[in-house]
């Protein structure tokens, strides 16, 4: 019982650790009131998608607009290939279309070069190729991650040449790098990307909104998208409502551990509340005699104390190691981690030790400050 409680504990306690680990984690985007309106393809060209966007910026509580191909923790990234040269390894990466005020509105930080720029005629690739690959000569930016991947450092990466597509490999220039970013929070390890700007290819807009007028900004965006594409619903939500339902299925398992636990501990504490008054009462002529010849209350205590101290430390012994390859495990699970912590393990031995304690000194002391008469009459 002790064994299967010290265990659970240590499993809680580490489940809710990574949990506030992975909420706190540096995601190198600002996801707050950030609402994105998937379906841009209903405007039908990228003329109508951008004006519809320009609309929207003079909103009320609007801050800033910005369209992508996807938006953050959107699972259908466009999977790519980049190499430093015709005969180099291919990266395997992710190519994601934006919009230059993308970075901007998602607070992305510049590492190295420059934005992409709408003014720049080469910054923009429309038109790609028909599997999707881009023209020759243009230019794109990549992540911290991609450079790395590229044998480069930030700043030795602009100006280079690469050759990046999905069928056909087109040479492009990088002319910006900006900070990796972890779209999926810390479930998963950052893809080397590719960031490009193609107009006719942004299936999500991005809207990040004020605090404080959230009500009046939802009302316009509605009211505008309504206009401006009445035969196809709005599909809109928060990036943040959307990255705390990731956290649900853990949010679950730590709400289950601390069950099993409470559980486990209260049928532990049962047990040996039993098991303490019987060792106690079956100790009673002993416990007289020691009084008889000097022991003091607090002695018989310690002696009892330390008999029931051991199944418990045992108990440690078999928890600890089960916890620890369990939990290895599981944490592997996330891109992103805490180690385990052996001040983890020590608290729920401690924790079980002091309960034992609590069980057996309320029956210890009442035998241990009776009239030893009343104890050596026992039987």
């Amino acid at each position: 019982q002790f064994a299967v409680s010290i265990g659970l504990g240590i499993a809680a306690m580490t489940v809710y650790a990574q949990i506030d680990y992975a909420r706190k984690i540096d995601l190198g985007y600002s996801r707050d009131n950030v609402v994105v309106l998937a379906r841009a393809y209903a405007f039908g060209s990228a003329d109508a998608r951008k004006s519809f966007e320009d609309r929207l910026a003079g909103g009320p509580g609007i801050v800033s607009v910005a369209a992508s191909s996807v938006a953050p923790l959107d699972a259908m990234f466009q999977g790519t290939f980049a190499q430093k040269t015709s005969n180099a390894p291919n990266i395997t990466g992710r190519m994601i279309s934006v919009e230059p005020g993308y970075f901007h509105l998602y607070g992305m930080r510049l590492v190295a070069g420059r934005n992409l720029d709408v003014h720049r005629g080469d910054d923009a690739v429309d038109p790609p190729y028909p599997s999707g690959d881009l023209k020759d000569g243009k230019n794109v930016m990549i992540d911290e991650t991609m450079a790395r991947s590229l044998g480069y450092t930030p700043e030795e990466a602009i100006g280079k040449i690469i050759r990046v597509g999905t069928v056909k490999r087109s040479s492009v220039r990088i002319v910006g790098v900006v900070g990796d970013v972890k779209y999926f929070g810390a479930s998963r390890s950052v893809d080397p990307t590719v960031y490009t700007y193609k107009p006719s290819m942004m299936n999500a807009i991005s809207v990040r909104v004020r605090g404080g007028q959230i009500p009046q900004a939802l009302a316009f965006i509605d009211k505008s998208w309504h206009e401006a594409a009445p035969t196809v619903a709005i599909r809109r939500y928060f990036i943040d409502d959307r990255f705390d339902k990731t956290f649900a299925s853990v949010d679950r398992q730590g709400r289950m551990f601390a069950v099993f636990v409470a559980i486990a501990i209260f049928i532990a504490s049962l047990g040996l509340f039993g098991l303490a008054a019987f060792t106690v009462e079956r100790h009673t002529k002993e416990i007289g005699l020691r009084k008889v010849f000097g022991a003091s209350s607090g002695d018989i205590v310690r002696r009892l104390l330390w008999q029931f101290s051991i199944p418990v430390l045992a108990a440690n012994l078999v928890a600890w190691p089960a916890a620890y390859f369990y939990l290895r495990h599981w944490l592997e699970g996330y891109a992103y981690h805490i180690s385990l912590n052996p001040l983890v393990f020590l608290a729920a031995g401690a924790a079980a030790l002091l309960i034992a304690w609590a069980t057996v000194v309320a029956h210890a002391l009442s035998v241990a400050r009776k009239n030893p008469i009343e104890a050596l009459r026992y039987e």
